[in-house]
């Protein structure tokens, strides 16, 4: 007889989400809301990017700060995402985050943004890409070779397809929609159509849910309204100076032959000589990646790259699958879920909650200890107080 599979045995419904909150916005919560609302699910899973965001930048708050605002906007428990995985690309950032939430065991729904809304049309895009990854996969790489960026060339490649409709989902969120949607295996997908400011939208005063991007931007100029976000202006409380992460990662490129700069998961083809030089001229974080990147090399992947020479990251270990689940905080629905998952053994990666007893020899979990020594070093707070050591799981 074949075992039934945990979210089959739920006795409830749970809906997971992969999430930065880089910060959280309204149009976040309605995401939450109307996941709950559309699986009838008593709890809600998120697997949340760590310290570093997937676009190659330190998040605005740091990953305590974003799980204690989840849990304060219906969110039940909170799951790191490992930093080698938030420091990749879309398709490596969104197979961690769904890995994840299936090796939780417990969750029956997933539920993501989207520019489209359009769950059916989407899934018959990602089963195409499924089926033809090598084929899609050799003619991106023939494409790159005649000088196109990986997003451009993924473009089209996908356009010159037999799947038309692939036109359709170039937005942002439907990018990594398509993502989600090619790892996932036992959870029930849920498109939640994106309401409000467009992705890269940075000024829309009009619209009643802004853009994290809009946000961040009202950040930096000191000018965020409250009524704009689920959560008080109090928790910006250290200052994200892009000079000090400028003359940190400058030292690091500094510090490294060009070939161990290529090793690192975003260089490659020679181009460690180029940020070499970049990195003695440059006087700005911006200008260093503007003056590296080429038609070729977007400024979010050099961007990623910086950060990836930072704190060291290989290509070996990002393309490592996650290796256990940590736990960042739950409510006290959340607590009881994680106590029926424990007692089921329904979990199919080992749980780390407290880092000094969990036991675990990982360079992937010893990753984001770094990454959080590193994030606390650069942002002005105390390195050990607020390391990853000393920090306890978030109660609501």
């Amino acid at each position: 007889m074949t075992a039934m599979h945990p979210t089959e045995k739920m006795k409830s419904n749970i809906v997971g989400i992969v999430a930065e909150f880089n910060p959280m916005h309204f149009g976040h919560r309605y995401l939450i809301e109307e996941a709950k609302r559309r699986t009838g699910a008593s709890a809600v899973v998120c697997a949340l990017s760590g310290n570093f965001v997937q676009r190659g930048a330190p998040a605005v708050l740091d990953k305590w700060q974003r799980t204690e605002i989840a849990l304060q906007n219906h969110v039940d428990l909170v799951l790191e995402i490992p930093t080698v995985h938030c420091l990749g690309n879309a398709a490596i950032y969104a197979a961690s985050g769904v890995q994840l939430l299936e090796a939780f065991g417990g969750v029956t729904h997933i539920a993501f943004g989207s520019e489209s809304g359009d769950l059916e049309g989407l899934r018959k895009v990602s089963d195409y890409m499924r089926e033809h990854e090598s084929e899609i996969r050799r003619k991106i790489a023939l494409r790159r070779k005649s000088g196109e960026s990986y997003p451009i060339a993924r473009e089209n490649v996908l356009r010159e397809s037999d799947m038309k409709e692939v036109s359709m989902y170039q937005a942002s969120n439907d990018i990594l929609a398509l993502e989600y949607l090619k790892n996932i295996r036992a959870m029930k997908p849920v498109a939640v159509q994106r309401q409000g400011a467009g992705y890269h939208e940075t000024d829309s005063p009009e619209k009643e849910f802004w853009s994290s991007t809009g946000i961040r931007k009202a950040i930096s100029e000191n000018r965020l309204p409250e009524d704009r976000v689920p959560w008080s202006s109090e928790k910006l409380d250290f200052h994200i100076s892009e000079e000090k992460w400028f003359q940190g990662i400058r030292y690091a490129i500094l510090m490294k032959t060009p070939e161990e700069l290529d090793s690192a998961p975003g260089g490659g083809e020679g181009l460690g000589n180029r940020l070499k030089e970049a990195a003695r001229k440059a006087q700005s974080l911006d200008e260093l990646i503007l003056n590296t990147k080429s038609k070729r090399y977007t400024y979010t992947r050099i961007s990623r790259w910086l950060y990836q020479i930072l704190l060291g990251i290989t290509v070996e270990l990002q393309n490592r699958s996650p290796e256990y689940l940590r736990v960042l905080g739950f409510s006290e629905r959340g607590r009881e879920i994680l106590r029926e998952t424990k007692r089921n053994e329904w979990n199919r990666l080992p749980f780390v909650d407290n880092i000094n007893k969990c036991g675990l020899d990982s360079r992937m979990l010893q990753m984001d200890v770094l990454a959080s020594d590193v994030y606390n070093l650069m942002t002005g707070q105390s390195v050990w107080d607020g390391s990853d050591n000393c920090r306890r799981v978030v109660i609501k």
